[in-house]
């Protein structure tokens, strides 16, 4: 299974590219946004909203996709999902406990450094 997260990184050199000369603000009435919404979208500080996305994206005539990418769902989150409802309190305590076990060794290790 797996999770859809947002490539800032793409969005950012997009955003760059369709700027080139032109001053923020362009694109930011464009998007109803700011010129600092589109600053800090440019260096990955932040996300631009849904409807954001979206004018952009029908801007430069792409799908929204284009921008997300799929990552591996972590262990963690596909063992709580099949574990029953009642199990769940109880594999919370058992992975905090490695947590803390993991804590545990790594300061034990940094003694021996």
């Amino acid at each position: 299974m797996s999770i859809k997260r947002f490539n800032h990184e793409l969005f950012a050199e997009t955003l760059k590219e369709y700027l080139g000369e032109q001053p923020r603000s362009v694109i930011a009435e464009k998007l109803n946004t700011s010129r600092v919404a589109v600053l800090l979208w440019e260096n990955q500080k932040q996300e631009p909203t849904l409807d954001e996305l979206q004018l952009f994206c029908e801007t430069l005539n792409v799908s929204t996709d284009t921008f997300f990418y799929e990552e591996p769902e972590d262990t963690t989150s596909q063992l709580k999902k099949l574990v029953k409802s009642t199990d769940k309190q109880n594999l919370e305590e058992v992975l905090n406990r490695i947590k803390i076990r993991e804590k545990y060794i790594a300061i034990e290790n940094r003694k021996y450094e």
